[in-house]
């Protein structure tokens, strides 16, 4: 049992309430999952946020069960109506490549994992390196308290833009990322297809 909040589809809440939820990085019930998958827009793909039981107390080690129990619930989306699973990591927490890959390791087949650091010391080489291997996107982040640059790590980009206004040429920037994770996004759902055959 993880020790989050599992949440149960309740008939009459809006779905403004469980992507908020969702938002905020609460775990789901599997039906509450599948059902707002089905509720939304075609195009539309949850980021699903890792909880801090896994990211911050776990700090990624000795959370082998909590990050299977968490894929098995988020298994509960079809493959096209997920996008990355966000991790975050906090602060405080310094580089240790060989606990990212371990990490790493676990995440199964059919899900991408977008890597969102808090510590400067993860900007370096051999963790950009793992993330390659892995195939996890460097989070790119846009924000008053830290910027983190756009470095591909991944067939996908995700970026955080928090700032409260871009000017024309930052959302042109933007605008032409969006090709590439078009592409990156079909490719992978291609794959997820392939495997379920």
């Amino acid at each position: 049992v993880l020790p989050y909040l599992v949440m149960e589809y309740v008939p009459g809440r809006t779905l403004d309430h469980w992507l908020d939820q969702v938002n905020q990085g609460v775990l789901l019930a599997p039906e509450t999952l599948a059902q707002l998958g089905a509720a939304v827009a075609h195009a539309f793909r949850f980021v699903l946020k890792m909880p801090q039981r896994i990211t911050h107390q776990g700090q990624l080690v000795g959370v082998e069960d909590a990050t299977s129990r968490f894929f098995e619930v988020a298994g509960a989306l079809a493959p096209d109506r997920r996008g990355p699973v966000l991790v975050q990591l906090p602060p405080w927490l310094k580089r240790d490549e060989a606990r990212l890959d371990a990490f790493l390791a676990q995440v199964p087949e059919g899900f991408r994992v977008a890597l969102e650091v808090g510590h400067p010391s993860w900007l370096e080489a051999p963790v950009l390196d793992v993330l390659r291997a892995r195939g996890a996107s460097l989070v790119s982040v846009d924000d008053v308290k830290k910027t983190v640059d756009l470095v591909r790590t991944a067939d996908f980009v995700y970026a955080r833009l928090r700032m409260d206004a871009y000017d024309d040429a930052a959302l042109r920037a933007v605008q032409a990322l969006q090709p590439v994770a078009a592409q990156a996004r079909q490719r992978a759902l291609e794959g997820v297809q392939k495997s379920a055959a």
